[in-house]
């Protein structure tokens, strides 16, 4: 197995595109974060079934993925306590204005525990 070395950096291409690709958007911007090089798939077990996956968009959380009621916690990067309730699978959406920054939501079930991290711009 092949892994780089500071002498020998490895690189990542993107291709991204939007739309039907003929298109530019002036002052688009990328934002990738927690980006991680995986050599060996072999040994990591699938999370996308029991994960939940939280969007905001226009002073709305969206949550997709849920199946159970979940408790939630929104966090800012100070700690501070923003937001608290309980979601559904028929109730998915949190109407909040959130300030620019970055926020930590805790999501907690009977059998399920997850953080996640969102950017606001």
């Amino acid at each position: 197995m092949y892994y780089p070395t500071i002498n020998n950096p490895a690189y990542i291409l993107c291709n991204i595109s939007a739309g039907d690709s003929t298109q530019a958007v002036a002052d688009s911007e990328l934002k990738i974060d927690d980006l991680e090089l995986i050599y060996n798939t072999t040994k990591i077990p699938d999370q996308s079934t029991n994960s939940i996956n939280v969007t905001y968009l226009n002073d709305h959380l969206q949550f997709s993925n849920v199946v159970n009621e979940i408790n939630y916690a929104i966090y800012n990067l100070q700690g501070q306590l923003m937001n608290i309730g309980k979601i559904d699978r028929y109730n998915r959406n949190v109407s909040i204005t959130l300030e620019s920054g970055i926020y930590f939501i805790s999501i907690q079930s009977k059998d399920h525990h997850q953080s996640i991290k969102i950017l606001v711009d």
